[in-house]
């Protein structure tokens, strides 16, 4: 299908929603699509809202409202424009190229404490912005899902769906009582539909417990429903963390105070706590001047006055060049950490897939058209080799008559190690299931054998012989009462079907 051409107030737009790379994600209002602006070629993301939604005035009044938010800053999404195409409205913004806050938490759990401040006072300078835009801008839904981490290392707020533009003159596109805001990062004035009430302070709590979660990997308040949920943030006070430091603890709960009046009043306030909070003041003694009589006394004054600028001048360049060098160094490690967390965990998944694979896998053993059955008796063993520590869970058995037996765990040596007690074979001619759960420390040869006063079943029609290896961890071969040359004998059909666990510890 061709390619569809929006045609709008700052410029001409062209997407197709049917080309499979096009379509970069969905969410409450629509789905979002890669578009280009036709006249500058550049890359523009273009949100369609859904046809459901079409007929709800105050939906297409908050799409407009969005659609029409000009604001130029480096942490606000930038929106280009509002088109009405054929009854299908859409939202143009710039196209951002990285993931979401969210996806990020999701992806790598809490974040260091340097890094979270680093991505809070970025959304804090762009709330900065809003807030003392003229009329007031507030956003109402500050969460991870709409903060943006972009490839380039800039921080987008984005997502201006359901802002209030405080000029005390537009009519609000929500009306009152009404919960406008996600229930883990709304405020108690937007829980209880105090619209009158939202202003900054409003923002300010949503970074708080935004800030939260990056800091510990869960928000403050979660409980098994949403009206919980937002009973919480009305009541229930922020709880302590230990992966939160006391200081940075206490401008996290200032800015999360139930009462608006006792939170951060500005993003400038809140930015100038965090880069604050791990300054020390110093008390400093002052230098006087015994008299203040003669030259001399002057010129000496002014040579020590002299020698302290100097030193000033010094140690304010040395700080700088430290500063500097610090920043870099936390630049540094903050990308090796996350990019060592990352393939810890990629490696830590691959082999938790393998273990499971590998323990999924039952080893068996059996032969078919065995004839005879004098000269056997309780010396038939199995042997086997491991490359890795295991924990033989079980085996079966079949006998050939009732009674009871033992099974026993060997090295290669004829070292014993484990038996299990005493089996009762109740029923002749019937598999047994025999819980062993031997732990299998060292790597090398075993072998399993029996003792008691039934023979075991090997004499059987139904006898299929099927052998399963797990390569490099395990593998079967087998003896009857000659055990001088045990891999060159294959009496497997006395211990079939074999299931084990790796041991890791």
């Amino acid at each position: 299908m061709a390619e569809i051409q929006l045609i709008g107030n700052k410029g001409t737009y062209i997407f197709n929603p049917h080309e499979p790379k096009a379509k970069k994600g969905e969410g409450g209002m629509g789905i979002v699509y890669l578009g280009r602006n036709i006249h500058t070629q550049r890359n523009v993301a273009i949100k369609v809202i859904w046809k459901e939604l079409a007929n709800n005035p105050r939906v297409i009044e908050r799409a407009m409202q969005e659609g029409n938010l000009h604001i130029e800053h480096p942490n606000v999404l930038k929106m280009l424009d509002f088109v009405e195409k054929d009854g299908v409205y859409h939202i143009v913004s710039e196209f951002l190229e990285g993931q979401s806050l969210e996806d990020f938490l999701q992806q790598y759990g809490a974040v260091n404490p340097d890094y979270a401040t680093e991505i809070i006072v970025k959304v804090l300078e762009g709330l900065a912005v809003l807030h003392t835009h003229q009329p007031p801008i507030i956003h109402r839904d500050i969460k991870p899902s709409n903060i943006f981490l972009c490839n380039d290392g800039t921080i987008k707020i984005m997502d201006f769906g359901v802002v209030r533009i405080s000029d005390g003159k537009r009519k609000s596109v929500t009306g009152m009582g009404t919960v406008i805001g996600t229930p883990h990062y709304s405020a108690p004035e937007q829980v209880q539909g105090e619209q009158d009430k939202i202003n900054a302070t409003t923002d300010i709590y949503a970074v708080g417990i935004t800030l939260y979660e990056m800091l510990t990997g869960n928000p403050p308040f979660n409980a098994n429903s949403e009206f919980a949920t937002l009973k919480m943030q009305v009541e229930s006070p922020l709880p302590p963390n230990p992966k939160i430091s006391p200081q940075l603890f206490k401008v996290v709960q200032k800015a999360t105070e139930k009462a608006q009046t006792r939170r951060f009043q500005s993003a400038r306030e809140f930015i100038s706590a965090l880069q604050q909070k791990n300054t020390t003041v110093a008390t400093h003694g002052t230098i006087g001047i015994v008299s203040s009589s003669g030259s001399n006394n002057w010129k000496v004054a002014t040579i020590i006055l002299g020698i302290i600028l100097f030193i000033l001048v010094v140690l304010s360049i040395t700080l700088a060049n430290k500063n500097s060098s610090l920043e870099m160094d936390r630049d540094r490690y903050s990308e090796w950490y996350y990019t060592e967390k990352q393939e810890k965990e990629r490696l830590e998944s691959k082999l938790n897939t393998l273990k499971s694979n590998i323990e999924g896998i039952t080893l068996r053993a059996g032969k078919t058209n065995t004839s005879g059955n004098s000269g056997f008796d309780s010396n038939y063993k199995m042997y086997f080799k491991i490359q890795h520590p295991i924990l033989l869970k079980n085996v079966y058995v079949r006998s050939n008559a009732t009674g009871a037996i033992k099974i026993m765990l060997y090295k290669l040596n004829g070292d014993f190690l484990y038996e299990t007690s005493n089996i009762s074979i109740s029923t002749a001619h019937d598999w047994k299931n025999v819980e062993l759960n031997f732990p299998i420390r060292e790597t090398g040869e075993y072998y399993l054998t029996f003792k008691g006063n039934v023979p075991l079943f090997y004499n059987s029609s139904d006898f299929n012989y099927a052998e399963y290896r797990a390569r490099g961890i395990f593998e079967i071969t087998g003896s009857g009462t000659n055990n001088k040359e045990p891999y060159n004998k294959s009496y497997y059909q006395y211990f079939y079907d074999w299931g084990f666990s790796l041991l890791t510890e």
